[in-house]
């Protein structure tokens, strides 16, 4: 069982680091699977949110990565594959053509899209074996690129043969890509809360997202498996957050909202000041 939850609850009140599990269609993914109840104990005591409760939504790892850590870590990497099959594809037909304008990326996607890989390949006559081979590699790199960027839903399959390209990967996909998002989870930003999962329903991590706050009624969320079954309750508490986690995750709730943003002029400013003062000091020395 993961370290930071419990499951022991019976039918003990709502409380602060509650986690509950929408119920049939409400159900949804990304942001409607589970919930983690982040309003304060003392204010559920006395009833100071008139049935209302606070929670954040929880990720499944799955999603989380595909969202967040997909566009942050293949943004460049797809322009640059992009930019480099448009490249090649141009000198070919540079090649054939000296005068050939060469050819933009949008119209190799769109080529690609009406010919596919083999197609495209075959229609640019004249290649020789090995920068045919070389084209088509790059090919399935944009194609394979192109799917993993546009899809709205997790295709972990399509990531790591992506994932392989970029690394320039023949073998030990799996831990090298455990690796990466490793590197990632240990410098989450300060609004994400990782649990190494939530009793016996998620065994490989979830992820709080504590800028996402949102409200339901405390009747919402059941506490007994037959008051979703005979209720009106749509959702119910599976697990509650142990001591210090609950804590750990309230103060980082606290820090997201107390930060206050400055403009980019003030860091620009802290930047420059160092070799504007030592300038004004030591510039007669030179």
């Amino acid at each position: 069982m993961p370290l930071e939850s419990d499951e022991a609850l019976g039918s003990e009140p709502i409380r602060q680091g509650d986690i509950f599990a929408w119920e049939n269609r409400l159900s949804v993914r990304p942001w409607k699977v589970y919930g983690l109840v982040v309003t304060a104990d003392c204010d559920l005591v006395n009833n100071k949110t008139w049935g209302q409760l606070s929670y954040v939504p929880v990720l499944l790892f799955e999603d989380y990565i595909w969202m967040f850590w997909r566009p942050r870590v293949f943004d460049q990497f797809q322009r640059e594959i992009r930019g480099r099959c448009a490249k090649r594809i141009g000198n070919a037909l540079k090649k054939k053509d000296p005068d050939h304008a060469g050819i933009s990326e949008e119209a190799v996607d769109a080529w690609l899209k009406r010919a596919g890989v083999e197609g495209l390949v075959n229609e640019i006559a004249g290649l020789d074996a090995g920068h045919a081979a070389d084209l088509r590699k790059a090919l399935e790199i944009f194609e394979t690129s192109n799917e993993v960027m546009a899809s709205a839903s997790p295709r972990m399959d399509l990531l790591g043969k992506l994932f392989a390209a970029k690394m320039k990967l023949n073998g030990g996909i799996p831990d090298a890509f455990a690796a990466e998002i490793r590197k990632h989870v240990a410098s989450l930003p300060g609004d994400v809360f990782f649990l190494s999962g939530i009793g016996e329903f998620e065994k490989h991590g979830v992820f709080a997202m504590l800028r996402h706050i949102s409200q339901c009624d405390v009747g919402n969320i059941a506490v007994k498996v037959d008051d979703v079954i005979y209720g009106a309750a749509v959702a119910r508490r599976i697990a509650r957050l142990k001591s210090p986690y609950c804590y750990a995750l309230t103060q980082n709730l606290a820090k997201v909202f107390s930060d206050i943003g400055l403009p980019r002029a003030y860091d620009e400013a802290k930047r420059n000041s160092p070799s504007e003062f030592t300038a004004a000091m030591f510039g007669d020395l030179e």
